[in-house]
């Protein structure tokens, strides 16, 4: 079983044809620029400042090491990566998810 992440963003279903693609910006970080796709162990909204109104389950096998990508924060109660798209591509499983029924979907596609 792989692990299970999470993406917010405004264009699930071109993520899902097409793959990720970087984007750099500092994303609430002051002083600090990052390229890549953020993704987090919770689903996140609007109020942990994660842009999009459509969420992706994002399955990464066992043997991904994301550590390298880990952008530790204190102050949050969940985790998160900035991952570059190539590596998301290559060996991400994606499926768009409402939030209403995550822990269904969660059930269902992941077993």
């Amino acid at each position: 079983m792989g692990m299970i992440y999470y993406h917010r963003t405004a264009a699930a279903a071109d993520t899902v044809t097409h793959g990720f693609c970087d984007a750099s910006a500092s994303y609430g970080l002051v002083g600090i620029t990052r390229t890549g796709v953020f993704i987090s162990d919770q689903p996140l909204g609007t109020e942990d400042e994660a842009d999009g109104d459509q969420l992706l389950m994002v399955s990464l096998p066992q043997h991904v090491d994301l550590r390298d990508y880990e952008i530790a924060q204190d102050s949050t109660s969940y985790r998160e990566w900035c991952v570059p798209a190539e590596l998301l591509n290559r060996w991400a499983h994606v499926k768009p998810v409402s939030d209403a029924d995550n822990d269904i979907w969660q059930t269902e596609w992941w077993g």
